[in-house]
């Protein structure tokens, strides 16, 4: 095995462990499913040798919710959930996978593709997506050119910082996160837990979470 497969193993062996010592022992099991199916991903993807007819299909099945997230926007809910979300629960959800899917479309050249799903970005109003897809065009462009690598990358923290969207909930739940870190981490599935927040379910930080989930687990 690679040594990247060992770390992921490493790292939800670890995850396994902290039931034991996690709040809430069948939500930590459910999160702990959802990192299993992560990992047989992971573990899939790297068997094959190219992603272009997975990112295709991706792609083709976002566009399935193009005509719902437009209709939604300007004011019929169509479906009888989510707001400016397509067929997904949550805009957050719809731009975090169209970002990873436009950023695969354009590794692999299909831009008529990447096209159609680009309105998502900007409907859905989800800031990392928009940062990830500044900084994916960026890593494109860099081998090209590394002065035309910039452009993308300040367009994006430029829309960014024009998105009419708080900053203050995030700011108090990454500080109410990092007061709570512990050693060896409050266990998978405990994040939900946080005091002082009510019903928070994610830090909106990636590196943050894991750190308060896993401790020095999350080093791998």
């Amino acid at each position: 095995w690679r040594q990247g497969h060992m770390l992921l193993v490493a790292f939800f062996a670890y995850g396994s462990l902290s039931l034991l010592w996690a709040p809430d022992f069948l939500s930590g099991l459910g999160s702990l499913w959802q990192w299993a199916i992560l990992l047989m991903a992971f573990w899939y993807g790297a068997k094959q040798e190219t992603l272009e007819p997975l990112f295709v299909g991706l792609g083709y099945g976002l566009l399935a919710s193009l005509p719902v997230v437009f209709f939604q926007d300007i004011g019929y809910h169509i479906v009888p959930f989510g707001d400016k979300a397509g067929l997904f629960f949550s805009p957050v959800i719809l731009g975090a996978i169209a970002a990873l899917v436009f950023v695969g479309l354009m590794i692999y050249e299909r831009f008529g593709l990447a096209l159609g799903i680009f309105p998502f970005f900007f409907i859905s109003g989800n800031r990392a997506a928009v940062l990830a897809i500044g900084m994916g065009a960026f890593s494109f462009i860099y081998k090209e050119s590394k002065e035309w690598a910039l452009i993308p990358l300040f367009v994006g923290l430029v829309i960014v910082l024009m998105m009419n969207k708080p900053y203050t909930p995030h700011i108090q739940i990454w500080l109410e996160t990092f007061y709570n870190l512990t050693f060896f981490g409050h266990g998978v599935g405990s994040f939900e837990q946080l005091t002082g927040l009510g019903r928070v379910e994610h830090a909106h930080n990636d590196l943050l979470e894991l750190i308060y989930l896993f401790g020095l687990g999350a080093i791998p």
